[in-house]
């Protein structure tokens, strides 16, 4: 039995959820052993992410995946009325009018509505779709404060699943309560400075279990449901002390999504336990080699406890057609992508007379989003410079472009640059940890940029422009049936 563990499962996901499904599918098919994903945050729309994942073929109909909250309420957390004839969910409705309050719809969204009662501002309520009247979540202010004093939300039935009361001078959390399909409370958890401080389990209005921090309730349930001797992939490095804590004989596998060291290259805090606890890891996956030597270094692990599988696909013959003069950006928008650092250079570029746009396709939050625009705005960039926001169609995107760009402060593989090389398109790329190195082949797939200078990735997208690279193609390491390889050679190390 294989089992991968996860904090979460997000509907829109960046390169860790997306290999780990990936990982998944490929391992359902390639070897004859069910697979039961195991996640741990709190997510009441759950069933519905994971039919959208099996819609988009991103998750097997075969794959078992069991939440902690779904497991300790049997299901009850997810279970909502539904009509006798066809079993069609029930949606509860409420209406957007409240008697004694005025209210006023948000100007660019519909669906935020601000109430008021004669003129003191008491509710803020936002709907799934005001036009079904579906709410999502309501906030009860304080009369003297502008922050809320209460949370209330819903699921996308619209019926109460959360209620998380607010610190009235801080704005922080003091609890939140979970309530199952009956509108009883399971689950109790309490904060301080907005970290779980204690967490309480209830069973008919009446505590039953208790625990001083999450990574214990966490551990209470591996405990439960893993089966001795299964084989455990961890993708997420919050769970790491909760699994070595299981009192049963696993065979734990670490798998290494990113950069365990700081762009100064200091070790980052949440990897030190691998340094702590190496010896009660059966083996540590990372993505490249590179990472294999830093890691045997920086840990002292011995080097038959690492094992190095990189990112795989299918590999593919991407005809030549005519390309976008463009250049792409494809992934997520936040601090350490430092799209700020392709725009600067881009506004060089620009500046030196050469012709290319440049497209950004992403996600990441509305802040950052927001910071990035304001930069192609105050660069004088807004005419070549085109933000298309999130895409479900990265190969076709890649196929289209004369180029994409990497400039992140570390990766665990930059799975980007494989996805765009095996598209026949071109990778501009800092030397990072870890992975340009691995995949770039200087002047045949692409150019490596000296790390973090904006003035050197200029230069490489002019050198780009007046001799553009053409055949791009990706390397047979990274095919599935090396990768099949790869895994079976870890399976049996660990089941020898």
């Amino acid at each position: 039995m294989f089992y991968t563990i996860t904090s979460t499962l997000p509907e829109f996901h960046g390169g860790r959820t997306k290999a780990l499904l990936k990982r998944i599918m490929f391992m359902e098919a390639n070897f004859d052993e069910s697979h039961i994903i195991l996640t741990t945050n709190y997510n009441p729309n759950y069933p519905l992410v994971l039919e959208r994942f099996k819609d988009r073929k991103i998750l097997s109909h075969q794959t078992k995946v069991l939440n902690i909250y779904e497991w300790y309420t049997n299901g009850e957390n997810f279970c909502f009325p539904h009509s006798k004839f066809r079993k069609k969910k029930i949606y509860n409705k409420t209406p957007v009018h409240i008697n004694g309050l005025t209210h006023q719809s948000n100007k660019k969204d519909a669906n935020i509505i601000r109430y008021y009662k004669e003129d003191q501002y008491v509710l803020y309520r936002k709907y799934y779709d005001v036009n079904s009247e579906i709410l999502q979540f309501e906030d009860f202010m304080l009369p003297s404060q502008k922050h809320k004093a209460e949370r209330r939300e819903y699921n996308e039935y619209g019926y109460l699943h959360r209620i998380i009361m607010y610190d009235k001078k801080k704005n922080t959390k003091l609890s939140e309560r979970l309530y199952n399909q009956d509108g009883q409370i399971y689950c109790v958890r309490h904060f301080t400075n907005n970290k779980v401080s204690h967490i309480a389990l209830y069973k008919n209005n009446t505590i039953v279990h208790t625990f001083d921090n999450e990574g214990d309730f966490f551990t209470y349930f591996y405990e439960n449901v893993i089966e001795d001797d299964a084989i455990v992939f961890n993708d997420a490095r919050l769970l790491d002390d909760a699994i070595l804590n299981v009192k049963k004989s696993l065979k734990n596998v670490f798998v290494i999504h990113s950069s365990h060291k700081t762009i100064d290259g200091n070790i980052k805090g949440r990897y030190r336990l691998l340094y702590n606890r190496a010896e009660e890891i059966d083996q540590i996956v990372v993505l490249t080699p590179h990472q294999k030597e830093e890691m045997m270094e920086d840990f002292g692990i011995s080097g038959t406890r690492l094992t190095v599988i990189p990112h795989f696909s299918t590999i593919y013959e991407v005809q030549e057609n005519d390309r976008y003069p463009k250049f792409l950006y494809l992934g997520r928008i936040d601090e350490n992508k430092q799209v700020s650092h392709i725009l600067q250079a881009f506004k060089r570029y620009k500046d030196a007379g050469y012709d290319y746009g440049l497209n950004i396709y992403g996600y990441g939050d509305p802040q950052d989003i927001k910071n990035m625009k304001n930069e192609i705005s105050n660069l004088n960039l807004h005419k070549h410079v085109k933000f298309h926001g999130k895409t479900d169609e990265p190969e076709t995107i890649f196929r289209q472009h004369a180029a994409s760009i990497l400039a992140s402060q570390f990766e665990g593989f930059a799975l980007s640059v494989m996805e765009s090389v095996n598209n026949g398109c071109p990778v501009l790329a800092y030397d990072i940890r870890y992975g340009p190195r691995d995949l770039i082949v200087e002047g045949e797939n692409g150019h490596l940029v000296e790390s973090q200078n904006i003035e050197d990735l200029a230069e490489k997208m002019k050198r780009i422009t007046e001799y553009p690279i053409t055949d791009v193609k990706l390397d047979g390491r990274f095919s599935t049936e090396q990768a099949k390889k790869n895994y079976k050679a870890l399976i049996e190390k660990l089941v020898q």
